[in-house]
């Protein structure tokens, strides 16, 4: 066989260069393709979560609150006895725990915390977002202190858990969240301001800064006078009724 002369073998080279880049580019327009569809999948789930119908907690869905509110607690922060509860409004255990244990303190604990015995304070702690582009538990926080400003802040606590239904598929978009607003009766003149400019960002920080110093890694993580209850599970209420019991005496 004889040698191919030095332009066949450029030649050669050329052709091979071409079909590789031909290859390349073939990689690279699907993968463009199926991110495109992905995306496109994602945009038209969201606008699906989006135009999902608000359910109006005052048919039906709200709690009976104790008296004493003091913005995100109810009490006095003097009590003997500190309840504190670090919260992420995209987190499924934490709508579990405010339907159920959360709702039990308030309805069989009622007279501990309006006689000034038990003081009970909820904190923002949005830890999904670390996973997440979106920051919908940061945003949904951020409805919840701006609704506050209007003494709604519990009012929108139990809107928000009832609208949720997933971890960052848009149910606290912001369009989600004005609409949540706008259920409740909120001054939206006054809401629209201090949800468009995240005022209260350096105290929801802060919540989040001060649970993972105490040790917080996911939620609802429930702290008696400074000590975590039932770490890595839910505490019952049983759990919660026996310590205060035994502090109270």
């Amino acid at each position: 066989m004889s040698k191919m002369s030095r332009s066949q073998m450029k030649a050669r080279r050329q052709q091979q260069r071409s079909v590789q880049r031909r290859s390349a580019l073939i990689a690279i327009l699907a993968g463009v393709g199926i991110l495109a569809v992905v995306i496109l999948i994602s945009v038209i789930y969201q606008n699906f979560q989006n135009n999902q119908p608000i359910t109006d907690i005052k048919q039906g869905t709200n709690p009976t609150y104790p008296g004493k509110r003091v913005s995100t607690a109810f009490g006095d922060p003097n009590a003997p006895v500190k309840v504190e509860v670090f919260i992420d409004f995209q987190c499924p255990a934490c709508r579990d725990f405010t339907g159920s244990t959360e709702a039990q303190i308030f309805t069989d604990m009622k007279d501990l915390i309006e006689s000034g015995k038990v003081y009970y304070h909820v904190r923002m702690f949005p830890f999904i977002d670390q996973s997440a582009a979106t920051k919908e538990s940061h945003q949904a926080a951020n409805a919840a202190m701006c609704a506050d400003e209007q003494g709604k802040f519990w009012e929108m606590h139990s809107a928000l858990f009832a609208n949720w239904n997933g971890e960052n598929q848009g149910n606290f978009s912001d369009r989600r969240l004005k609409a949540i607003a706008q259920s409740l009766n909120l001054d939206m003149a006054k809401w629209q301001p201090c949800f468009d400019s995240n005022k209260y960002k350096d105290e929801i920080n802060k919540d989040y800064t001060d649970g993972v110093s105490l040790g917080v890694t996911g939620t609802p993580t429930v702290f008696i006078n400074g000590t975590v209850q039932s770490p890595g599970y839910i505490p019952s209420f049983d759990q919660i009724k026996a310590t205060i019991d035994k502090l109270l005496k």
